[in-house]
């Protein structure tokens, strides 16, 4: 089997940083420490105080901790697994304070938020395992906000089924194929998402079969309900493939595609094909360095196409045995916005940079604060309700997260 060091879920990689042994953040099996499910390509929301937020989570918690408790009197194999984060973020130029709208991209501005609390159970018995979690926080609540909105405090309910030692089949709300990050942040090396992360699906409802084929090469193939999607909206599957392959000893290349019918701007639906192409090199015991590349074709009217771009890099770095650095460049060309709806021109050409330093406290406690800049000459950011005419955009995040 590929070792979890290196990958395992070949689907949305997860990065687990700052282990107390000070080694380099590695890629693992999504299974063994909480899956990513939440969402992406959010409509414009608005972000404000909501009293019933602490009150759900508090409610989550119990009801967890009562199956969790009952389950292991019953002798019956359960853990919980879960976090939480609160973020501080300054934005540049300013949003409007207590309505600004959130996309993940560019970010909340001035604010002090509870940014993701996710709780939840998981059984295991021989080759079977179930999952079942709740969510909410400010992460949530901006990217549901179509039609899968009131599903929002659904993070996960899945199974997996083992067929010996070669074959695995994952059924149900699962993370998504494609895509190379975590909705948690707790287990990225970024406190903010890159421009593709946040623009493809982070979740999806469909079935996911998987077959070793021998120890350096995994392939899969999906059946999903569309492109980040609970609710049945285009009354057609979309499905996808998921490829692992082991290149070199220190070298891993995973490539995920996507295949569905989605909605353009005038309310036709065409084909969408996504391919989502991830390498990741280690230097030692220290460093990862992941190259990302994403294209996707949408088909148009009249016999054409649109094509949209991304490439980026996130270079790990681990300083001693509690600090550890990520450097993140990247750039976003669309030229239809296929996938990014953000803003106000037609055309998005985004660039950005980021620097992220994590330091762990204690175990399972982090203290996390980044800079990020963002350009783009057209412009297109929004700014509360209307146009910026700047054309560059600045945060300064940090905050605590904390995890099972």
């Amino acid at each position: 089997m590929i070792p979890d060091m290196c990958v395992a879920l070949e689907n949305r990689l997860k990065l687990v940083s700052l282990r107390p042994s000070g080694s380099v953040a590695q890629l693992v099996e999504q299974w063994t420490e909480n899956p990513c499910v939440g969402g992406s390509t959010p409509s414009r929301t608005t972000l404000r105080k909501h009293s019933t937020l602490m009150a759900f989570v508090a409610v989550g918690v119990s009801c967890f901790l009562w199956v969790i408790a009952f389950g292991r009197a019953q002798g019956q194999d359960l853990r919980v697994f879960g976090g939480a984060d609160v973020w501080g973020v300054v934005a540049r130029p300013s949003t409007d304070g207590n309505a600004t709208h959130v996309t993940t991209q560019p970010a909340i501005g001035n604010q002090l938020v509870l940014n993701h609390v996710v709780v939840g159970v998981e059984w295991a018995k021989d080759a079977v395992k179930a999952r079942i979690a709740l969510q909410e926080g400010a992460f949530t609540r901006a990217n549901y906000g179509g039609a899968d909105s009131s599903w929002r405090m659904l993070h996960e309910a899945s199974i997996q089924i083992r067929f010996g030692s070669s074959w695995t089949l994952d059924a149900g709300v699962l993370p998504s194929t494609i895509g190379f990050e975590s909705m948690l942040s707790w287990t990225n090396p970024t406190m903010s998402r890159s421009l593709i992360a946040d623009n493809t699906p982070y979740y999806m409802l469909g079935v996911h079969g998987r077959w070793q084929v021998d120890s350096a090469l995994r392939i899969g193939l999906v059946l999903m309900n569309g492109w980040q999607q609970i609710v049945d909206v285009n009354k057609q599957p979309a499905v996808g493939t998921t490829l692992l392959w082991r290149l070199a000893r220190e070298t891993d290349l995973a490539v995920n595609t996507f295949a569905g019918l989605e909605p353009l701007t005038d309310g036709t639906s065409t084909m969408r094909y996504h391919v989502n192409t991830t390498i990741t090199h280690r230097f030692g015991e220290a460093t990862v360095i992941h190259g990302l590349f994403d294209v996707t074709n949408q088909q148009r009217q009249a016999g054409r196409s649109s094509l949209s771009f991304y490439a980026g890099l996130q270079a790990v770095h681990t300083l001693g045995n509690d600090v550890q650095a990520c450097l993140r460049l990247e750039h976003a060309d669309d030229s239809d916005r296929i996938l990014y709806k953000f803003g106000t021109a037609q055309n998005v050409t985004v660039s950005s940079a980021s620097m992220n330093i994590d330091v762990t406290l204690r175990e399972n406690l982090r203290w996390r604060s980044e800079v990020r800049g963002f350009y783009d000459p057209q412009p297109t950011f929004a700014i509360g309700d209307g146009a910026s005419s700047r054309r560059w955009y600045a945060l300064v995040m940090t905050g605590l997260s904390i995890w099972l």
